[in-house]
């Protein structure tokens, strides 16, 4: 209580350096908390991509021509099964289109529209944990036989049928009728690999190909731990070998640039033919969080001696009638606490507002044209607890640091000194 009586005493007396204090602990954690939260979104659990700890991405297929021709492409089915399929260590194999089709949905005595379209297999539904309203998921048998069958999301099926309980009512998709069986709730577009508004299983067109070139196959392979995640690569690597001792008369060779991608992998690709630079971008990133608290924490450390020259006297006083050296101290360092504590939780709450706000802004896709009605944001995607405490932790230590050295000084000062010293 003694503590915030004089924070608060400061605020009145020595507003511009209070508040700057404040600020400055404020800033430093809102602006990492922002860059964590956008990288956070990328690669982090959340529903449905519940499992991305240990979900692996097969996505392209580089081929080396000659030492100045190395070209690339999506997976075709049968490459695809060839590198992926009964991996050991591996739970589920799911193979889905490597990209979203934008085909029309119509139902009687509704405008038509363009929905974005996900097609995969039916193992697909093991891996993302969509939140079912009603119905169910594709099963094996209806994969298998080709049904036209199909899960929308909630939305969707509001706008068609101004309800979601619509199991068994049918929709033209590309002017064919599917039957509905399920509904799910809806998924935001920043979920990259879960999201669709309407999903139907891949067809046997889909999986047809020429050869090894030129497919739109996804595969997603979920570990059965995460520790499990090298072994699993590498025996993809020895599969990549196998597959380059078959003599495909071109002299082409398929070119390993290590996938499967973890999210983290996946996020920082470079491009197609080249494989990620993870490790450099979480060096940048390291980098980035250091700047972000250092820089305020220097003028922090200014701030602080300012502050504290300015109570030299009091302190004086004090020690006049008896308070430790120890006393002042821990009572100095209480008061940092406290900003400390307080500019943090500020900092977060307007990170995740600002998040919110300009969630349209900040994650603008730029490998689709997923609208941006669908592109919002959950506390789940974006909250990270333990970021947050590390954050203010360091903050923490910082500011103490900065506090403590000069508070330490100052307690050490001659009564009779610093009583002149706060007189003059």
């Amino acid at each position: 209580m003694k503590a915030i009586k004089q924070i608060l005493y400061d605020f009145r007396h020595q507003s511009v350096i209070s508040w700057v204090t404040l600020l400055g602990t404020m800033l430093a954690v809102f602006l990492i908390m922002i860059v964590v939260m956008m990288q956070q979104i990328q690669i982090a659990p959340f529903a449905p991509e519940s499992n991305r700890d240990r979900t692996l991405y097969g996505r392209w297929m580089a081929i080396k021509f000659s030492e100045e021709n190395t070209s690339s492409s999506t997976l075709t089915y049968s490459i695809a099964k060839q590198i992926y399929d009964s991996l050991p260590n591996v739970e589920v194999t799911s193979y889905a289109a490597h990209d979203l089709d934008k085909l029309i949905v119509s139902t009687k005595g509704k405008l038509p529209k363009v929905v974005d379209i996900k097609k995969s297999d039916d193992q697909y539904w093991k891996i993302f944990n969509h939140s079912f309203i009603n119905g169910n998921p594709f099963d094996k048998a209806q994969y298998e036989a080709n049904m036209k069958v199909t899960v929308i999301t909630e939305s969707l099926a509001r706008d068609l049928f101004e309800t979601a309980d619509v199991v068994d009512q049918e929709i033209m998709i590309d002017h064919l009728p599917y039957k509905i069986i399920g509904v799910i709730k809806d998924v935001s577009s920043l979920a990259t690999e879960a999201y669709g508004q309407v999903f139907i299983p891949l067809s046997d067109d889909d999986k047809k190909s020429d050869g090894y070139w030129d497919g739109n196959i996804m595969v997603y392979l979920l570990a059965k731990t995460p520790e499990d995640i090298p072994a699993i690569r590498s025996e993809v690597e020895r599969r990549y070998t196998v597959l380059n001792t078959q003599d495909r008369g071109d002299g082409s060779q398929f070119v390993y640039n290590q996938q499967p991608f973890t999210p983290e992998m996946r996020v920082n690709e470079q491009g197609s033919n080249n494989p990620p630079s993870h490790e450099q971008a979480r060096k940048t990133r390291y980098f980035i969080f250091t700047l972000l608290l250092i820089v305020p924490a220097i003028n922090l450390s200014s701030m602080t001696q300012s502050r504290l020259r300015r109570r030299i006297g009091e302190f004086g006083v004090r020690r006049a009638f008896g308070c430790t050296r120890s006393k002042i101290i821990s009572d100095l360092l209480t008061e940092n606490f406290i900003l400390t504590l307080a500019g943090g939780l500020i900092g977060l709450i307007l990170s995740i507002t600002f998040i919110f706000l300009f969630s349209d802004i900040i994650f603008v896709s730029s490998f689709d044209e997923r609208s941006a009605a669908s592109m919002y944001v959950t506390l789940e995607m974006v909250f990270n607890l333990p970021i947050f405490l590390w954050t203010l932790f360091f903050c923490l230590v910082l500011n103490v640091l900065s506090a403590g050295i000069p508070a330490w000084r100052a307690s050490r000062v001659n009564p009779v000194v610093a009583i002149n010293m706060g007189n003059k």
